[in-house]
């Protein structure tokens, strides 16, 4: 599978990921597709391969627990991994592969930016800016119906939807301007 390679996370990762449990929690990294090259759904197609390769191989190659997957993805990883999660549930509503996941500062929302923290932190001494991250999702999804689909923007998913989903974690920071995407 050439979108999966072994990776180290941050021990912060490993801890939430091996809480609880008798061994240390195993890690992968998916290496997919970047933007702008690569629109939506290239990279997300990719993540939902990777999930399938792991349930689907035998667990001696690849040595995980396909009954304890959990995700972690920072920024335009977030966005990925949830709605990967929601896919998972979509198309598996008896049997959700994804057990939970770790969102680190949220890019969500793909068709509204007008957020109180887009203004309050927009040109500020910080890196992202509303500007910026409109750009971003332009560069994402060009097709302004798309950002409406819970597997491009993950809060567009109905209440039915997230119902049985990942538990999941949202870790936002303060100054930033996504912070109200991931509250």
């Amino acid at each position: 599978m050439k979108h999966i390679r072994k990776a180290p996370l941050l021990n912060l990762i490993r801890r939430f990921a091996s809480a609880g449990q008798p061994h240390p929690a195993r890690s992968f990294r998916i290496n997919s597709s970047l933007n702008p090259e690569a629109p939506y759904p290239t990279a997300f197609d990719e993540w939902y391969d990777a999930l399938s390769w792991i349930v689907d191989t035998d667990p001696s190659v690849h040595r995980l627990d396909s009954s304890k997957i959990s995700l972690v993805g920072d920024s335009t990883g977030t966005n990925l991994a949830d709605a990967l999660s929601i896919l998972d549930k979509q198309r598996h509503p008896e049997d959700v592969r994804i057990q939970s996941q770790i969102l680190l500062y949220s890019p969500l929302q793909a068709a509204k930016h007008g957020y109180a923290s887009y203004k309050v932190f927009d040109q500020s001494c910080y890196m992202l800016t509303a500007k910026s991250i409109q750009a971003a999702w332009d560069y994402y999804i060009s097709n302004h119906e798309n950002r409406l689909k819970s597997t491009a923007a993950p809060l567009e998913a109905s209440i039915k939807e997230l119902k049985g989903a990942a538990s999941t974690y949202i870790f936002t920071a303060e100054a930033d301007v996504l912070w109200d995407e991931g509250v």
